[in-house]
């Protein structure tokens, strides 16, 4: 909701001339949008911001599931970023043992890491 990634991609463009168009996007494993519950709240915000990556949960009443990389994949693509240039890898912190998850495991986790760079 911050605008991270448009952020992102209007600076490559404006300090390094780069064209979203021939950057690659790869996003790692995040909480799914099978399990990523928010409240109303959540939803409001993302409403308000035109961006429907939610649906009311039918298990838990008042809340919803919000898929966060269906949101970075859109955020990517009215970017700039080409459809065949972004890649995720859909794996699901919170239902996938091999990655740690702050819900999942109660705010005990590890740590993973991320890679942002600019071709040599």
């Amino acid at each position: 909701m911050g605008g991270i990634l448009p952020q992102a991609l209007a600076l490559a463009r404006a300090r390094y001339g780069v064209d979203p168009a021939h950057l690659r996007v790869a996003v790692g494993p995040g909480i799914g949008g099978c399990c990523y519950w928010v409240g109303p709240e959540v939803v409001e915000r993302f409403e308000a911001a035109a961006l429907p990556f939610y649906r009311p949960d039918p298990e838990r009443p008042g809340r919803y599931r919000l898929d966060l990389e269906a949101a970075i994949r859109f955020q990517a693509l009215k970017g700039g970023v080409r459809s065949e240039h972004y890649w995720a890898l859909g794996s699901c912190t919170y239902t996938d043992n091999r990655f740690f998850s702050h819900r999942r495991d109660g705010g005990r986790t590890g740590r993973m890491w991320a890679l942002i760079m600019l071709p040599g």
